[in-house]
């Protein structure tokens, strides 16, 4: 999977650090785009002559943003332009080395937050329950029990996958069912 977003639009697999370099290039572009000013830069990845994003945004100073990240370089990134920070903690084959993944996941995260001056309770931490050894959907019993294991571990919110017939996230919309009558309720 490592690559696929350049591969999809036809270029080559791009190496982690460069997947980095172009997302720190991509959010230097966009933050000011949002924010209604114009942008001329000119990068390895992107360029833009007078760039303007009309009308502007109807949030004030911008959009917020959910910004992804596992490594030191992108959680910077989430401190500096997110509102929130993604994370899928890497592919483990292990549920309990996941989920210890997932907590120092957190911790780092709170250190780079305080190194860049930002309060971790303004920051909202997204956990994709789907990247781990298990899929969130395979029972609601299960997907409680990983909302309320990602709630200990510090993330504030968890993404999960709609069900599939097959592949990836195999599983019965039941199931989703059964999560929204039974575990999401008020």
């Amino acid at each position: 999977m490592a690559g696929f977003d350049n591969t999809v639009l036809g270029g080559e697999a791009l190496a982690p650090r460069e997947r980095v370099d172009r997302f720190t290039e991509f959010l230097t572009i966009l933050d000011p785009l949002l924010r209604g000013e114009a942008v001329t830069y000119r990068g390895h990845y992107y360029t833009a002559v007078d760039a303007r994003g009309t009308p502007g945004s109807l949030q004030s100073p911008r959009v917020p943003l959910v910004v992804a990240g596992l490594g030191p370089r992108s959680m910077r990134l989430a401190a500096r332009y997110g509102a929130g920070w993604v994370t899928t903690v890497g592919r483990l084959e292990s549920l309990d080395e996941w989920w210890r993944k997932a907590r120092e996941a957190v911790a780092r995260f709170e250190e780079v937050l305080a190194a860049a001056g930002r309060d971790p309770s303004t920051v909202d931490r997204y956990l994709s329950l789907d990247s781990s050894p298990r899929y969130s959907l395979t029972s609601a019993a299960y997907y409680a029990e990983a909302v309320g294991r990602a709630a200990e571990c510090g993330f504030t919110d968890v993404l999960s996958h709609w069900p599939r017939a097959d592949g990836w996230y195999a599983g019965d919309e039941a199931v989703l069912d059964e999560v929204a009558a039974t575990v999401l309720v008020p």
